[in-house]
């Protein structure tokens, strides 16, 4: 029974062994693709840092500086929006009124429903920041082989009410190609 026993032990032992080393290559693997599990990259090729002069006060002027490295010959188009980080509040739509049961005699007349309107930004954006195109890089190229034309951009906003918000700068073509920023607003 003992040999039994160690046998099986070994078995166990092998499969161990090869399920830790078959997940050392996979993790080796994403190390090698570029993969990784911390935090979001600081930058991208394009979008390089935003600076935001603080302490940020609730209805007092913030200016957020942009800095970039355009390498591409063709225009990018580049927006910076403020994101709140909690939920934004969500309008209630009217109360309808109440029929009477005389109405209900008469033929009803057909009532058309409350319909809130659909916004067209994102469900956390707050106000758009910047909005802009960088005009073509004449000796730009692929990625690594261009040599970028270096920039910052500036702009200057009224600060909403106080709370936690994202200061997010992306290319809407590709919006993988962003960076974003914490900030907090606090009381005037």
């Amino acid at each position: 029974m003992a040999t039994g026993s160690s046998d099986h032990h070994r078995t166990n032992t092998g499969v161990g062994a090869w399920v830790i080393a078959a997940l050392s290559a996979v993790a080796l693997m994403f190390v090698a693709c570029g993969i990784g599990f911390g935090e979001e990259p600081k930058e991208t090729e394009l979008l390089k840092e935003i600076t935001i002069e603080e302490p940020v006060i609730a209805g007092q002027a913030v200016t957020i500086l942009l800095d970039y490295a355009q390498q591409y010959p063709v225009r990018v188009e580049v927006k910076c929006d403020l994101l709140s980080v909690n939920d934004l509040p969500t309008n209630t739509p009217l109360a309808t009124r109440t029929v009477s049961p005389l109405a209900l005699r008469r033929t009803p007349e057909p009532t058309l429903p409350n319909i809130p309107r659909v916004r067209p930004t994102p469900k956390r954006k707050v106000l758009e920041i910047l909005g802009t195109t960088l005009q073509p890089n004449e000796e730009g190229g692929p990625t690594g082989t261009a040599t970028p034309e270096l920039g910052t951009i500036e702009r200057r906003f009224l600060a909403p009410e106080p709370g936690d918000y994202v200061v997010w700068c992306y290319t809407p073509v590709d919006q993988n190609n962003a960076i974003f920023q914490e900030l907090t607003i606090l009381p005037p």
